[in-house]
């Protein structure tokens, strides 16, 4: 299996004169969903140097058992082992991404290794794993943000 590796697709925005850096990190089910069509990825979308979306693009419509409708919806997650919660800021109009904070896609850029479980749609819980590269790619491109300033833990995975 080859590791994973960034894609970078750069994308003209006519609508908002903008022109986006995306990169895209595909992950593996390690609980897959009742029909896989999709791979999941992660994905990180900058302009100017700074953050404009950072999202988990699952693969199935998600749900979650506590999400209430004007309440933050909480996913599982484990990073390098270490079990905490991923505050989502809201899901996709299709329901299949989720997406997160900056402070959260810090944590995920420093990380080797991120595990998330979602639940999907009349479904059961959905994990997803993804072996995160070295974030040099995506900080060129989107380091300005003042949340991913370069830390001393990126800093160091990037040498």
């Amino acid at each position: 299996v080859a590791p994973a590796e960034w894609r970078y697709v750069k994308e003209d925005d006519p609508l908002h004169s903008k022109t986006h850096d995306r990169f895209i990190l595909d992950g593996t089910y390690l609980t897959p969903p009742r029909t896989s069509t999709k791979t999941p990825s992660l994905v990180v979308e900058c302009s100017a140097g700074k953050v404009d979306q950072n999202y988990f693009n699952t693969g199935v419509v998600v749900v979650h058992r506590e999400q209430n409708q004007h309440g933050p919806l909480f996913i599982e997650r484990r990073i390098d082992g270490k079990k905490k919660d991923l505050l989502s800021t809201g899901l996709s109009t299709d329901g299949q991404s989720v997406f997160f904070t900056r402070i959260d896609l810090k944590d995920v850029l420093a990380a080797k290794q991120v595990i998330i479980g979602v639940y999907e749609y009349l479904g059961a819980q959905v994990v997803l794993q993804f072996d995160i590269p070295d974030p040099s790619p995506v900080m060129e491109k989107c380091g300005e943000d003042k949340i991913l300033k370069r830390t001393d833990r990126i800093n160091k995975k990037a040498k």
